[in-house]
């Protein structure tokens, strides 16, 4: 289904994943660099640890922190976005109008995020957010998750989007082909 006027535009949330605030009480041992660039002493590498205060890269579940973080963000009833969290999708928010019609389909995966709809409502998401985050504006969706998009129009001038993954296509045939012992016939 097409919506007239809708676009579909990228952003990616600069260090998410230390956006995220922790429920429970992390220590880490001091990396090998830290002596040996003169941080800190011997003594204080034997003794001392690091406390976190907010998730990091590398933290078992820090992809789920932040994606709770995001949510929360985004459905707060007092916030400026107020969106729904959808109870298929974990992961897709809608933001509707006062009479319940869609006006933005907001979708998170990693750090990466995908906002479908009108210009105007994409534009006042991103000023929305970027109240509370960093954020690198990819503009159009180029590539996702493997796949390429290209923005087209057909004969009558309307707009429509042609979807490859010719890479992801070649890395499964040959996979498949090292599974199988022989070349697959194109």
């Amino acid at each position: 289904m097409y919506a007239k006027g809708w676009r579909c535009e990228m952003f990616d949330v600069e260090a998410a994943f230390l956006n995220a605030e922790l429920d429970t009480v992390m220590y880490l041992k001091w990396p090998e660099a830290m002596q040996e660039l003169g941080f800190i002493s011997k003594e204080q590498k034997d003794k001392e640890c690091i406390k976190l205060v907010r998730s990091m890269y590398g933290n078992v579940d820090a992809a789920l922190r932040w994606q709770k973080c995001f949510v929360q963000t985004c459905i707060e009833p007092k916030g400026d976005i107020q969106c729904e969290q959808s109870k298929v999708d974990p992961c897709l928010l809608i933001r509707r109008d006062k009479e319940g019609k869609v006006k933005l389909l907001v979708v998170c995966y990693v750090d990466d995020v995908l906002l479908s709809g009108t210009e105007k409502e994409i534009k006042l998401f991103k000023t929305q957010f970027k109240k509370k985050y960093n954020i690198t504006d990819l503009g159009k969706m180029k590539k996702h998750l493997g796949m390429w998009y290209d923005w087209k129009k057909n004969e009558n001038n309307e707009p429509y989007i042609h979807v490859t993954m010719d890479s992801m296509l070649k890395d499964i045939v040959q996979t498949y082909e090292k599974i199988i012992g022989k070349e697959v016939k194109k």
